[in-house]
């Protein structure tokens, strides 16, 4: 049976990338059971990942946008640059969508077990809207992360953290006494756990 985390999309993420090699290093030893790295996914992580993926291997346009808000002296005329950023290579992109299929799959060291979305989840993810969406930046899939945890503890007494750096999210979770656990908020004085928020 997995620890009792639940891992948003974007901590996901992290086994994906090099990007924050010591958060994922940090995730990887809280997640540590039984010879794996074992945690829970929602089902709408588990489609968000391929999307994430493929944000990853078409890289990110460079662009120049012109400024068009309104200044003290006028119109602001100035032009924006957006920095682009290369995509992964195809050969790359395979071996990550593969890396997603085996630990979704339960197969190898790394192992995500999915709580599917059903009307629960979903009722759930509703209400967390309607109680938190006009105080903090959070979107629907991030609601049915909280609903994922909120309708799993209702049905079977499992008590969820969930792993996420996401902040509009976070502070909408601390509000509805979820916990949380910010991989990329590592503290310097204990450098082998990960910070609580």
């Amino acid at each position: 049976m997995p620890l009792p985390y639940l891992v948003d999309t974007n901590a996901y993420h992290l086994f994906f990338s090099n990007a924050a090699p010591d958060a994922r290093k940090h995730l990887e030893a809280l997640l540590f059971n039984n010879g794996h790295i074992e945690f829970y996914i929602s089902e709408i992580t588990s489609m968000e990942i391929y999307s994430v993926l493929g944000k990853d291997r078409r890289g990110i346009q460079k662009q120049e946008q012109i400024c068009s808000r309104t200044i003290s002296d006028g119109v602001c005329t100035h032009t924006w640059l957006t920095a682009g950023r290369k995509g992964i290579k195809d050969k790359l992109f395979r071996q990550l969508i593969k890396l997603a299929s085996d630990i979704q799959g339960d197969t190898g060291a790394i192992r995500a077990s999915i709580l599917p979305l059903d009307n629960n989840v979903i009722s759930a993810a509703k209400d967390f809207l309607i109680d938190y969406a006009d105080r903090y930046n959070f979107g629907s899939q991030d609601a049915l992360i909280a609903g994922t945890v909120i309708a799993y503890k209702e049905q079977y007494g499992n008590d969820l953290t969930v792993i996420t750096s996401d902040r509009g999210l976070k502070v909408a979770l601390s509000a509805a006494r979820i916990p949380i656990l910010d991989p990329l908020a590592v503290s310097l004085s204990h450098s082998d756990e990960l910070v609580k928020v």
